[in-house]
């Protein structure tokens, strides 16, 4: 019963300007052409994505499923912050306003695998 649709801002390299506005611009629009909410999944930082967009357009979510998405404990939990750090140019230490508030969850029902 799912329409997939691609997040269509290329290859995921790290936290970028507009990325977030975007998506978000995107949910709306996929719940206006389908006439009800969206249910948006992400794996790793796809998920941190879909956790802050479904805060950003709380109205055209239904749910967030994240997979092997690290937006609790420590930073270098897993090897993932290397692979991190050599796309995103940023150092996983260094401080970031999207790393702070992805421990917040969204206003949706959320789940995480």
């Amino acid at each position: 019963g799912y329409a997939p649709e691609p997040w269509n801002f290329g290859f995921n390299l790290g936290p970028r300007p507009g990325v977030l506005r975007g998506c978000a611009e995107l949910a709306r629009e996929l719940h206006e052409r389908h006439g009800r909410p969206v249910s948006l999944v992400g794996w790793s930082l796809g998920g941190v994505y879909a956790r802050e967009v479904a805060k950003l357009a709380p109205e055209a979510t239904r749910c967030v499923v994240t997979l092997g998405t690290p937006f609790a404990g420590p930073a270098k939990a897993n090897h993932a912050w290397r692979f991190y750090e050599l796309v995103s140019g940023q150092k996983i230490d260094e401080p970031h306003v999207l790393r702070d508030q992805i421990h917040v969850a969204p206003p949706v029902p959320t789940t995480s695998i």
